[in-house]
């Protein structure tokens, strides 16, 4: 559970229900730890010799660097290690400065946010007209929300889900403040298509 901040923060909390195209936010992901002491305390007393000063922790069969608190509950000796580290660091051919650019444009490329969503609008065959859209940046996440509002009978479309039917209309580029709409409408299925029990309307 990692909450999510920054430029992606927005998109990631923020849900539409197909049905009425309304959008709302989630709550951010939240845990309470215990910290008086914080329940690593009594193991790292017990096995403190095995992580300092090699450094590292094993989990799930890999090496890996041992916890910030650790560092915290081990006294004057962390300072020996830190320098250590920077050492350590120093001369690992990953952090030259030819290499950390290269890391760095990866990083950028990979977190750079979608500024396009695609426009999803809900039609009702009995109604005879498109519901207000909706949007996602991939069709996969809005057939998601579709198909859970399919399976929920507490909705229309979940008591009637041979009458609605799932189209993409375009695209919503949230960075120029512009719509493209596409020369026609693409069919992503009718609700009863997306029910866990097909059933009759």
């Amino acid at each position: 559970m990692k909450k999510i901040t920054g430029d992606q923060a927005e998109a990631h909390y923020r849900r539409v229900n197909p049905e009425t195209g309304e959008e709302h936010n989630v709550l951010p992901e939240y845990a309470t730890m215990s910290r008086r002491p914080g329940i690593g305390l009594d193991w790292l007393k017990k096995h403190k010799d095995d992580i300092y000063p090699a450094d590292y922790v094993i989990h799930n069969g890999r090496k890996m660097k041992p916890p910030k608190y650790y560092d915290t509950k081990i006294g004057d000796e962390i300072d020996d290690i830190k320098r250590t580290r920077k050492r350590k660091a120093a001369n690992n051919p990953d952090n030259t400065p030819e290499r950390l650019a290269v890391r760095e444009k990866c990083a950028q490329a990979k977190y750079k946010p979608n500024m396009k969503n695609k426009i999803f609008p809900v039609f009702d065959s009995k109604a005879e007209y498109y519901m207000q859209p909706f949007n996602f940046q991939t069709v996969g996440e809005a057939l998601r929300a579709f198909m859970d509002t399919a399976n929920d009978p507490t909705t229309t479309i979940g008591r009637h889900p041979g009458d609605f039917t799932l189209f993409q209309i375009g695209e919503w580029d949230n960075a120029t403040a512009t719509y493209t709409l596409l020369d026609s409408h693409i069919n992503l299925g009718c609700a009863i298509e997306h029910t866990n029990t097909t059933k009759d309307d």
